[in-house]
């Protein structure tokens, strides 16, 4: 028999929490393809009619059905009926216009376009060419022929004409400023009140902060020439300049001659906000930072630094082995390193000039202004073996330089050390005297903050993130706590008020038995195959469950009589992997010739007509659906490893487990000829029909 599933593919998450306090998301059904959206709760609040569906403003969505759109309400309700051709996509679903779109029932109508409010609202009536939101307060429209440029209010109330062609928010001063567009194509600047910045109607605007103006103007034959005004028209910057640029933070302005054929003989400097010179005319590279400069004379390769009155902090002779931007995005937005050309050593120097290098470094790492600083210090026995050690910004000690490697986490006060070359590891925070012993193979921090270590002998040890030890055994399974953790062990989890910090699996623990650790140390020890009566909420979340159990694919199954079926095994297309818990030997997921259960494929389907049990709790509850476990055939056709991919609740992923734990060994996979570990996937189809 074969059997064709009917599904609705849940695209993707597209709102935070919406004004109707849950978020919302967009289905589609891939049979109508149509558009729609539900909630949380897996209800339909837009049924799947409309050809596109487009989040907006909070919990507003826009939807388009027979070449029209109309707007949402995050409850489903219309908001804006299904009457105009076009809403506007330009106003960004409302956020950055005010609330405010433009809107038109055919665009092929000359001067049919008018502006409505995010309410459905009509603002202006639909009788312009161009239609446009500045602020919350002022609108501007324009009908076409007339060379004039209307404006409104907020609430379409009409306030003044500007001759104009286009109108745009200052770049610089969008708040106070608008840029228009003049009919013989010269940009000017004017207030929201309508009123012209500059009375004298200078050539070019670029930029303003309503004292100074950038302008240029144009040469005949030549480039434009870039100057500074102020507001009274007086010339701070004479207009001699291939570029000008702002530097607002310091009321400073970066020019430059820009030499067209020969960068190397293009120069630039800083002019302060009175017109001022802070720094030469003579440098190639100048890069603006949080209260001083970097320049570059590239002729050299040499860099220093200006202060933000033009005080040399560093000269032009120095190597900087990383730039400040490059030191922002890895570290912090505080120092950077400089190497010294004269010494080799490296050092650090903040964007306020101060100098950091610690007596007898080599050189300075830093990494956050929470962070000590990592100093790597000459060995006084001429040791080529690199040491470090931790000092802080006055340059006391807060670890000695006994240490072969260090390492950040993210927590601001632990540290992962070693304190010979290649060495074990070990853990340190530097704020308390806990420590751990140096004799972990490797170390390693979760997502959430706690600390592992692994001995040689497979041992590990958990920390929590005082590095308090909270577990110490053999482990064949060890992962952060997701959400079908919580939900799966919820019922049986005996650290009362404790929260779960870490999933375990010991080489004892048979199939579907797990462990739970709080961040206290509490351990609680769980078996999946204990039934237990559904409360309403469970059936809830396993209805959850099975609607999340969706894919892409439309797959023809084949049944077979008296038993439940399960899909052959699969592989993904992926390199081979490594185990990073139970071995260091490769795991293979696709090789020359699969793994096999004894006797093949029909011997493998007769097994689970046999022993495949639908559980009493799922029968119950109507659960239906697949669950998708991974496992490990080893070398000797043993399986290990077995995890569930993907489950469906009422007890089957349970059953899956103890199905596969009670497998006979399989016969092992090959590669090149070589007998290798190989990894499996292992779908089981639970079904009431």
């Amino acid at each position: 028999m074969q059997i064709k599933y009917h599904y609705i593919f849940f695209i993707s998450i597209l709102l935070t929490p919406s004004i109707y306090g849950q978020k919302l998301e967009r289905i589609y059904d891939y049979d109508t393809k149509k558009w729609g959206v539900r909630d949380e709760q897996w209800n339909v609040v837009i049924p799947t009619i409309y050809d596109e569906i487009e989040p907006k403003l909070g919990a507003i969505f826009a939807g388009k059905k027979d070449g029209k759109m109309l707007l949402f309400n995050g409850d489903g309700s219309i908001r804006v009926p299904l009457i105009y051709q076009h809403i506007q996509a330009h106003f960004n679903g409302f956020r950055d216009h005010f609330g405010f779109a433009g809107v038109t029932k055919n665009d092929k109508v000359p001067n049919s376009w008018g502006m409505i409010y995010s309410d459905g609202t009509l603002v202006l009536p639909e009788k312009y060419q161009y239609v446009r939101a500045l602020s919350a307060d002022l609108l501007v429209a324009k009908i076409y022929p007339d060379t004039l440029l209307q404006f409104f209010n907020g609430k379409g109330e009409h306030l003044f004409n500007i001759p104009g062609r286009t109108v745009e928010p200052n770049e610089y001063d969008p708040i106070n400023t608008f840029d228009l567009q003049r009919n013989d194509h010269k940009t000017v600047v004017y207030r929201m009140d309508g009123n012209l910045l500059y009375p004298e109607d200078p050539e070019h605007a670029q930029w303003t902060d309503g004292q100074r103006v950038i302008l240029w103007k144009e040469i005949k034959g030549a480039l434009p020439r870039f100057g500074v005004i102020d507001k009274s028209g007086n010339e701070l910057i004479p207009f001699e300049f291939s570029k000008i640029t702002p530097v607002p933070s310091m009321h400073h302005f970066v020019a430059w001659f820009q030499h067209s054929d020969n960068y190397l003989e293009s120069k630039g400097g800083v002019f302060g906000e009175k017109g001022e010179v802070i720094i030469p005319i003579n440098h190639h590279e100048i890069t603006a930072m949080d209260g001083c400069y970097l320049v570059h004379d590239l002729k050299k390769d040499k860099k220093g630094i200006y202060g933000g009155k033009g005080e040399i902090i560093l000269p032009v002779e120095y190597h900087f082995s990383s730039a400040y931007d490059r030191i922002k995005q890895k570290h912090s937005d505080k120092y950077g390193v400089v190497t010294d050309q004269n010494t080799y050593e490296t050092f650090l120097v903040s964007k306020n000039g101060q100098i950091f290098r610690p007596v007898g470094s080599v050189a300075v790492s830093y990494f956050s202004d929470i962070h000590p600083f990592i100093v790597e210090v000459k060995p006084d026995n001429g040791s080529i073996v690199r040491k470090y050690k931790l000092v802080n910004e006055s340059g006391i000690e807060r670890l000695p330089a006994d240490y072969t490697f260090l390492e950040v986490t993210s927590e601001p006060s632990v540290f992962i050390g070693a304190k010979e070359p290649y060495g074990k590891k070990g853990l340190i925070d530097i704020n308390a005297p806990q420590k751990t012993e140096f004799k972990y193979a490797n170390t390693s921090q979760m997502d959430n903050g706690i600390f592992y270590g692994k001995t040689d002998d497979g041992v590990y040890e958990i920390f929590n993130k005082k590095l308090g030890k909270i577990f110490e055994g053999k482990l064949s399974y060890i992962k952060q706590p997701q959400k079908e953790h919580f939900e799966k062990f919820r019922s049986d989890w005996q650290c009362k008020n404790e929260k779960m910090v870490v999933v375990i699996r010991t080489p004892e623990m048979q199939g579907s038995e797990w462990a739970g650790i709080s961040e206290n140390g509490c351990v609680s020890y769980f078996k999946e195959t204990r039934a237990t009566k559904l409360s309403e909420k469970d059936k809830v979340d396993m209805a959850k469950t099975e609607n999340l159990d969706v894919t892409h694919e439309k797959e023809i199954l084949e049944e077979l009589p008296g038993t439940d079926a399960a899909e052959p095994l699969k592989s993904p297309e992926v390199s081979p992997e490594r185990d990073p818990i139970t071995d260091n030997e490769e795991i293979f997921t696709t090789v020359e010739q699969m793994p096999e259960f004894p006797g093949g494929d029909a011997a493998l389907y007769g097994y689970l007509a046999k022993n495949l049990i639908y559980p009493n709790i799922a029968r119950e509850n109507g659960i239906q659906g697949r669950v998708i476990a991974s496992f490990i055939v080893e070398k000797d056709g043993s399986i290990s490893n077995i995890q569930i991919v993907r489950g469906i609740g009422g007890g089957c992923q349970e059953e899956v487990l103890r199905l596969i734990s009670t497998m006979p060994k399989w016969k092992p996979a090959k590669h090149q000829g070589v007998v290798v570990r190989c990894k499996s996937t292992f779908p089981v189809k639970f079904s009431l029909n």
